[in-house]
């Protein structure tokens, strides 16, 4: 990558953040704190209900990360997620706008979806279905986002990067306990 298309993009999220010194940015800071922690909601609801036994208890490939790690990389990547999803906001509406913010809803909609699946019904096959699904959706919204920030197309990269690899963890999971 052309080290001035780094500078655009670090430019870019600078002048999102510096915007928040003019008036709104309470509000605009708050929105950014809500979208985050929304989008997190569904990371943590398993392991504040107790789910991560089930999980620790289903056969893993042997590529399979140390389960210490897949919530921190979770709430990561749906953190990247939640912040591409305010700089899309913050953006004058229009129709690419739209259509960006109408991916990311599906995206966390499937994504809430996926949860009580996998960790409460336990439907292995389900929940692959879902969570490549989540997949689609992500990366329909990462090219969106792209289109009205650059910045926050890669950051969606980054997050359905992680997210292609809990697909394919998942449906290991699924084929190895069959």
């Amino acid at each position: 990558m052309d080290a001035r298309a780094v500078d655009f993009y670090e430019d870019e999220f600078l002048a999102d953040l510096r915007s928040l010194d003019h008036p709104g940015r309470v509000a605009s800071a708050a929105v950014l704190v809500s979208m985050i922690a929304l989008c997190n909601l569904a990371v943590l609801l398993p392991v504040v209900a107790g789910e991560a036994a089930y999980y620790l208890s289903l056969a893993q490939p042997w590529w399979a990360p140390e389960p210490w790690v897949i919530v921190p990389a979770s709430i990561g990547a749906f953190s990247l997620i939640g912040t591409a999803a305010w700089m899309v906001w913050r953006q004058p509406p229009t129709i690419l706008t739209s259509a960006a913010l109408g991916w990311f809803a599906c995206e966390l909609v499937l994504a809430f979806v996926w949860t009580p699946i996998f960790f409460g019904s336990h439907s292995l096959g389900t929940s692959f279905l879902v969570i490549g699904t989540v997949v689609v959706t992500g990366t329909a919204a990462m090219f969106a986002f792209g289109r009205v920030s650059l910045f926050a197309g890669v950051m969606m990269f980054v997050s359905t990067a992680w997210l292609g690899y809990l697909a394919a963890l998942t449906g290991a999971v699924w084929w190895l306990n069959a």
